[in-house]
């Protein structure tokens, strides 16, 4: 399941841009909306992560953009992806290495592929391998494996 953060001022935005989501692959999708860029940052700072997040530019408390700078402080990993209704920010929104550069209204399967691009980066990162040990069976991902060094009948992982 994708985990996704909808950043939006506006309330109508949030709700069609969750609909919308929702509809991408039977809502295989967790959403959560905020309406404030600071409502995201504090849930981020006790731990909250996403794989991607759908940010707007143009609000009052924090920008989009520099709520990308924020979010990139937090989470390095997570895809970000810029929704709006000006183009006048998109070079500026480079600094945060966005994913996509949308403006609105979005066009559903514009949003879907980048859905999509997410989800299959996503289980990308999480394949790996089951290894039997003499403690037990464990499973490495193969982003965390170094090497694999064959001796005989036996594998060493590093």
């Amino acid at each position: 399941m994708l985990s996704v953060a909808l950043v939006d001022d506006d309330e109508s935005e949030l709700l069609a841009g969750r609909r919308l989501i929702s509809r991408w692959r039977d809502g295989d999708t967790e959403v959560r909306c905020y309406d404030r860029a600071s409502s995201l940052l504090s849930a981020m700072d006790d731990g909250v992560s996403f794989e991607l997040y759908l940010l707007d530019v143009v609000m009052p408390e924090m920008d989009g953009i520099r709520l990308g700078h924020a979010i990139r402080e937090r989470d390095s990993d997570g895809s970000i992806v810029y929704m709006t209704t000006s183009p006048d920010f998109a070079l500026e929104s480079y600094d945060v290495w966005p994913l996509q550069y949308l403006i609105k209204p979005v066009e559903p399967s514009r949003l879907y592929e980048v859905l999509e691009h997410v989800s299959s980066r996503h289980l990308k990162r999480n394949e790996g391998i089951l290894v039997h040990t003499r403690t037990g069976d464990r499973f490495l991902l193969y982003s965390d494996i170094l090497y694999a060094e064959r001796s005989g009948r036996r594998i060493r992982y590093s």
